[in-house]
């Protein structure tokens, strides 16, 4: 579930840069991508090219943990309704 969850981001990140934006809302749009660990790095970062990079490296490793995670969560839940049902 974590490469899932990474695939999607890179993916997201490819669209978002695709796209043209008026301003810096492709840099906002970075921002609630990688929602809450941009509040971390977002002020740290000069440039919208080190944004870019640190939200691919911070963000992509965010959403990696995250479906890890998501992934425990979903074989315990599993797990524990199996058991259940055999009770």
């Amino acid at each position: 579930v974590g490469s899932a969850f990474l695939a999607l981001h890179i993916v997201a990140l490819g669209v978002i840069a695709s796209q043209s934006f008026e301003g810096s809302w492709g840099g906002f749009f970075i921002y609630i991508l990688d929602m809450p660990v941009s509040l971390i790095y977002l002020p740290l970062v000069g440039s919208q090219l080190e944004q870019w990079v640190v939200s691919a490296l911070v963000g992509g490793a965010w959403w990696y943990a995250l479906g890890m995670v998501v992934g425990r969560l979903a074989s315990w839940a599993s797990a524990a309704l199996r058991g259940a049902a055999t009770r």
